[in-house]
């Protein structure tokens, strides 16, 4: 193979290889998201045990409540009627009221117990593991109805 061929063949392979390293540089992170998968909206349910699940993206939920932040992950929030959802950024996203029903969990689903009859306000958020809403705000809500 002559000097010239072997110049350009490696200098293609350094092109090739700097732009993948260059496209790799410049991704930025995928928002997370958060939906509650079930119970649906607007569904009406039975007294007693309510699991609240949820589907998580872009973000893990991990087992380090109250240890340093790591970007892109922490664990999930679940709250029954608790209004406004705590999302001061930088403070704990723990409700206010103590007599609030609520939940902080390193997995994606949470049963709320002896649930009375009524509407029921039930919302999830994510947020970091020292329980800071994640920033931007990532939470949802259903509202159900609870018959006996």
């Amino acid at each position: 193979m002559s000097k010239v061929l072997r110049a350009s063949a490696l200098c293609a392979l350094v092109l090739v290889v700097t732009c993948v390293m260059l496209s790799g540089c410049t991704s930025t992170p995928a928002t997370p998201t958060l939906k509650i998968s079930s119970p649906s909206n607007g569904a009406t349910l039975k007294t007693g045990d309510i699991t609240v699940k949820a589907d998580v993206a872009n973000f893990n939920v991990v087992d380090k409540q109250g240890q340093a932040n790591v970007t892109g992950e922490g664990h999930v929030h679940f709250y029954m009627d608790v209004s406004p959802i705590p999302s001061a950024a930088g403070q704990p996203a723990i409700p206010t009221n103590t007599s609030a029903t609520w939940a902080h969990v390193s997995g994606t689903s949470y049963t709320f117990k002896n649930v009375p009859p009524g509407t029921h306000a039930f919302a999830v958020q994510l947020v970091n593991n020292d329980h800071t809403p994640f920033v931007p705000a990532v939470s949802d809500t259903v509202t159900v109805t609870v018959t006996t």
